[in-house]
């Protein structure tokens, strides 16, 4: 059997996309904790934003901040970071 690697890359990402996006979900939309790599994809959004002024407020804007900003965040994030749209 023959397995061509860019199959398996295409896959792999497909995957990791998927995974990535329930877990950024779960940070901003849910509150339901969150993973090293969504904490990153929102910190260095915010941070590039100028939401935040260092990685370290993160957490307290996600507190802090509205449903409809969150959700914003999350499609942005989700557009522009992991190719949805």
């Amino acid at each position: 059997m023959i397995v061509h690697l860019g199959d398996l890359q295409r896959t792999y990402r497909k995957m990791r996309v998927a995974q990535i996006g329930t877990e950024l979900r779960g940070y901003l939309i849910d509150r339901s904790g969150t993973s090293a790599a969504a904490y990153r994809l929102v910190s260095q959004a915010l941070y590039a934003d100028g939401r935040t002024d260092s990685f370290g407020m993160t957490d307290y804007w996600v507190l802090r901040a509205s449903e409809g900003e969150r959700a914003a965040l999350f499609r942005r994030i989700a557009t522009s970071q992991l190719g949805k749209s």
